[in-house]
């Protein structure tokens, strides 16, 4: 979900145009139709790639910005909560990629193979997953065959340029790099609510 940070300026839009059409629109046009049409290249067909999918994974955690400083973080709101890694929080990311590969790729399941933010604050992370997985739902209700969530991820990992530090918390579940214990968060409680009951009540969050 590329977008300009100022929709007037030529050089964001040829930016913002060109990610999508490398990271997005070329591999969902070979997965429907067999043709790789890369930019500024001649097109090739595989033929083996159309009608080749069981499902798509769908990985989503921030919509991505371009702007005069280089691509950063999307959000449709003037002032939105931005993560632990400093990202901004644009739920309707998740809705408009679903909605798009689902067009794109019709009759192929769609399942959300990671989405979750890094973050200290267990009232942040819970309002993240209840504000995506709202996104995901209003997806289903609008056609895509979206079949599960899996969130990123279930115990604090070792994040790629962070570390072990605070701020890049992914888990639901949290671990003390010095004692190797492993503690259930309140979002890792409040999600497996959220399972148990198979409803998203608003009344639970925080």
């Amino acid at each position: 979900d590329p977008r300009p940070e100022d929709p007037a300026d030529a050089p964001q839009r040829e930016a913002a145009e060109r990610f999508d059409a490398w990271y997005h629109g070329v591999l969902l046009e070979a997965l429907a139709t067999g043709w790789v049409r890369v930019p500024g290249r001649d097109p090739e067909e595989i033929p083996h790639l159309r009608g080749a999918l069981d499902l798509y994974g769908f990985n989503y955690y921030n919509s991505t910005s371009f702007g005069p400083h280089g691509p950063g973080s999307w959000s449709d709101l003037a002032d939105p909560p931005v993560d632990g890694m400093g990202r901004k929080v644009h739920p309707g990311g998740l809705e408009a990629g679903l909605l798009r590969v689902a067009a794109a790729l019709p009759g192929v399941p769609l399942l959300v193979t990671e989405n979750g933010c890094p973050t200290d604050d267990e009232t942040f992370r819970i309002r993240y997953v209840a504000s995506h997985l709202a996104a995901l739902e209003r997806a289903r209700r609008r056609g895509a065959d979206v079949r599960g969530y899996f969130h990123w991820t279930a115990v604090d990992n070792y994040e790629w340029h962070e570390g072990l530090g605070a701020h890049a918390r992914f888990g639901l579940i949290g671990f003390d790099p010095a004692t190797r214990e492993r503690h259930v968060k309140r979002s890792g409680r409040w999600l497996a609510e959220v399972i148990s009951r198979g409803v998203l009540d608003p009344a639970t969050i925080p």
